[in-house]
């Protein structure tokens, strides 16, 4: 492949380093030379202009199985599968160039293997989670753990199938209410030996403090969501614990339950494939979806009452409040925050697009508090140290050559990662657009 040299090239490497003017030369999918007046010689040369390059994205969090409204249409196996590599192209599309899938299936594992075109994705494989309890009672393709034999076994499938960790579920339910079994003490207990013996990171599923609190007893290597509302004392806790997790954002996830209401957004409608979009601005699908998750969330309340005009709209805006603000509290406490999307999430979250969410999550965590820098390295360095990934997430000589390009300056305003002139994975260089739609379509 003939080596690729990016001239007048605004470089923030992902560091902390300031930013300095440079040109970059790529070979055989690496970083090769970073300076000033590289020889061109031999090379394919692309002046950037001044315009800003940063390390190529990483959503610490996403589903590539589900399929966003999917639920609530019959999109049979083909339109499935079109779905999910359309969600795999659009991520680069948004310049997000490696992923964690935090549950999925040997079935979808397979496909996105075979795929071309997508990021690289990392697995956390399939979700530990107690008999009866959380994931099996929201997901039908899972099945609960009752023993530790059980749970040995999935834990030996995790290292065969070269998976970074394993997801553990503590969650009792999202309302006031406990509806769902726990795990045992001494089945954590099993979890925690039997994940450390095998080398395997713990993420936990965890969504609130009580749940939070369980969690310790794992040890776990990060935390997969924010908690959704804070209480007293839960940051300063975390911070403490002797071996400090990090959280992953996905404050999004009440965000999407807003985009209906946004719907005429551009990018929104860029990124969404028009099955999706025609889904968006269904008035019955988003009825669907505002019962199922009131139902889930906030079972006691009678479901006329998410239908009252503004209603639901008020309801998620209140709960985006809550989210930034525990977002907020926990970084203020030194608890260090990595971007994650929970995208597509579940398929009632009808509006949650990938590429589009991950967007989104980088303007709600500046938001939240976090700085323009702080945003970006939760996004790119601090993500590839929590995937333990070292060839990437920075952008420097030897480096997996997974970059962004960018009109706007990300240091100024974390809407400037709308502004992607380029996105390059392991060395391909392509804009958005070819990225999204290789075909020309």
């Amino acid at each position: 492949m003939i080596p690729l040299l990016l001239i007048g090239a605004r470089l923030i490497n992902g560091t902390g380093a300031p930013p300095r003017l440079v040109d970059i030369r790529i070979e055989d999918q690496q970083i090769a030379a970073i300076g000033v007046d590289l020889p061109v010689a031999g090379a394919r040369v692309i002046d950037l202009n001044g315009a800003t390059v940063v390390p190529g994205l990483i959503d610490s969090h996403v589903h590539v199985a589900e399929i966003p409204g999917g639920v609530f249409r019959s999109d049979g196996e083909e339109l499935t599968r079109t779905l999910r590599e359309h969600h795999l192209r659009a991520f680069l599309a948004a310049g997000v160039t490696t992923v964690l899938d935090c549950a999925s299936n040997p079935a979808v594992r397979a496909q996105v293997r075979r795929f071309e075109g997508g990021p690289e994705v990392l697995w956390l494989g399939d979700p530990i989670g107690p008999a009866g309890g959380y994931p099996e009672q929201v997901i039908p393709s899972v099945d609960g753990l009752s023993s530790l034999a059980e749970i040995e076994a999935l834990l030996d499938q995790a290292v065969e199938e070269g998976h970074t960790g394993v997801k553990v579920t503590v969650e009792s339910g999202f309302g006031k209410k406990p509806v769902w079994p726990l795990f045992t003490e001494e089945q954590l207990d099993g979890i925690r030996q039997g994940a450390a013996a095998r080398g395997l990171d713990i993420y936990v599923h965890a969504m609130d403090p009580s749940a939070y609190r369980t969690a310790e007893r794992l040890q776990p290597h990060a935390f997969v969501h924010a908690p959704t509302t804070h209480q007293r004392g839960l940051p300063e806790w975390v911070a403490a614990l002797p071996d400090p997790p990090v959280v992953i954002s996905t404050i999004n996830i009440p965000d999407a339950t807003l985009r209906p209401y946004r719907a005429e957004d551009p990018l929104l409608a860029w990124f969404a494939h028009p099955v999706e979009l025609e889904s968006i601005r269904d008035p019955k699908i988003n009825r669907l979806s505002r019962h199922f998750l009131a139902g889930q969330a906030a079972p006691a309340i009678p479901l006329w009452m998410v239908d009252l005009p503004g209603a639901a709209r008020a309801m998620a805006r209140r709960d985006l409040r809550k989210a930034k603000r525990a977002l907020r509290k926990l970084h203020e406490a030194g608890v260090e925050i990595v971007l994650g999307t929970d995208s597509p999430c579940w398929p009632a979250f009808h509006a949650q697009i990938p590429g589009y969410a991950t967007l989104r999550e980088l303007e709600l965590l500046a938001e939240a508090g976090l700085s323009p820098e702080e945003v970006l390295l939760s996004a790119t360095r601090d993500a590839a140290r929590l995937l333990g990934r070292d060839d990437r997430g920075t952008l420097e000589v030897g480096k997996q050559a997974d970059l962004v390009v960018l009109e706007a300056d990300p240091l100024v305003s974390s809407t400037a990662y709308r502004s992607a002139r380029f996105v390059m994975r392991a060395g391909e260089l392509r804009t958005p657009e070819q990225w999204l739609h290789p075909d020309g379509r």
